[in-house]
């Protein structure tokens, strides 16, 4: 699970990468004007594509809670490619790109069904924080044996 460091001119843009997508559909409320896909929205692609990756791995928030710490994003980029519309119908592709001893990159890639264009890719980086001193602890063992396992199916 190397990934190729925080260059999104690097990101993966071939969906055999990746073990894991949810579909979305593009809503009115995630459009400008000109009904093309807000920049901002597609953070809540993402957001939503990684919370049923980490469900399909068994992983819940509410657990990471339990054992006393908090995912927090530490670094977004993100590159768009072709614009996306309303209504259009969009598979998003999520995976762990690398597992380093304090933190951990997803890589997205959001790809439009009707032509299989690639749209846009993104990188979050994150760490495990102590949720009484915000600070970063180690990744546990038991979430990144989920994960190496799950990516290496």
């Amino acid at each position: 699970m190397k990934g190729s460091g925080h260059d999104p001119a690097r990101l993966s843009r071939n969906v055999e990468d990746y073990k894991f997508f949810l579909s979305v559909r593009v809503h009115y409320a995630d459009t400008d004007a000109q009904q093309v896909v807000y920049y901002g929205a597609y953070s809540n692609f993402y957001e939503a594509a990684r919370q049923e990756y980490w469900r399909r791995m068994g992983i819940k928030l509410q657990e990471v809670h339990q054992r006393g710490n908090y995912l927090s994003i530490v670094e977004f980029v993100n590159r768009y490619y072709a614009p996306a519309f309303y209504d259009d119908l969009l598979d998003v592709y999520v995976r762990t790109s690398e597992i380093r001893p304090r933190s951990f990159d997803l890589d997205y890639l959001v790809v439009r069904r009707r032509d299989s264009e690639a749209v846009a890719a993104a990188r979050t980086v994150f760490v495990f924080v102590n949720h009484d001193d915000w600070k970063a602890v180690p990744i546990p063992d038991w979430f990144r044996t989920a994960v190496e396992q799950f990516e290496a199916r």
